[in-house]
């Protein structure tokens, strides 16, 4: 009896230490803008290292509208389980001719892991709907001229990284304006000026369901001097 007890506390132990096990190094977090839909709209300038990537568009107005990443610092003391910052997106939402917006735009999203892979890839999508500006807005604000809105997807469901006896699952959870608190995939961006919030993604040592659909999510972020926009492939935006 006294062997078997002394077993399976060694086996309590040994779990509990994998439970806790230290979360993955995550360092160089990259990306750029691609796949522009369509692509003759759009205008790419994505940066070396982990400086500002920007993709442009629209003609009509004063000023384009458009889409910045700018991929966050390595993150230091983050837990499994919680959220950690990826970057922060804006869009610039300026008024724009029919025609001459894009539907949707793809993210090259990367960071480098002290695990296996040494180097994890995803696709972040990004479906774009510039708002005609006629009642009954899609949006829920109210604002008039119209929210134009994004919605946001992810390609590599539950990314799969290894470190010893341990495996993590990496997914996109979404945008934030609250530092995380909560995140939502669709965001909503009042017309003329830049707004912004900071895309999430998070460790976990278990797969999860659809990460960006069960994350905490009010019925919609309004972004009041930060924002973003929901996307669909038709464009309806008149000139202002």
């Amino acid at each position: 009896m006294r062997r078997v007890s002394v077993g399976i506390f060694v086996l309590v132990l040994a779990v509990a230490g994998r439970a806790n096990a230290a979360p993955i190094v995550i360092s160089n977090i990259i990306g750029g803008w691609q796949n522009a839909d369509p692509a003759p709209n759009a205008t790419v300038a994505n940066q070396a290292g982990q400086a500002v990537d920007s993709v442009r568009w629209g003609t009509g107005g004063a000023a384009q509208s458009g889409y910045d990443f700018d991929p966050a610092d390595n993150p230091v003391n983050y837990s499994l389980g919680n959220p950690f910052a990826l970057g922060l997106f804006t869009h610039f939402n300026q008024s724009v001719s029919a025609g001459t917006s894009i539907a949707s735009v793809d993210y090259g999203f990367g960071f480098t892991t002290d695990g296996v892979p040494t180097s994890l890839t995803d696709i972040f999508h990004f479906d774009h709907n510039e708002t005609d500006n006629e009642d009954p807005c899609p949006s829920p604000s109210g604002n008039n001229p119209c929210d134009d809105i994004v919605t946001l997807s992810s390609v590599n469901l539950n990314s799969l990284i290894t470190s010893g006896p341990d495996q993590f699952f990496f997914n996109l959870i979404g945008f934030s304006t609250d530092g995380g608190l909560t995140t939502t995939a669709q965001f909503f961006s009042p017309e003329n000026g830049s707004h912004s919030a900071t895309l999430y993604g998070r460790l976990t040592s278990q797969p999860i369901v659809n990460p960006l659909g069960n994350t905490p999510e009010p019925a919609s972020i309004l972004l009041v001097g930060t924002g973003m926009a929901f996307a669909a492939r038709r464009l309806r935006r008149r000139t202002r």
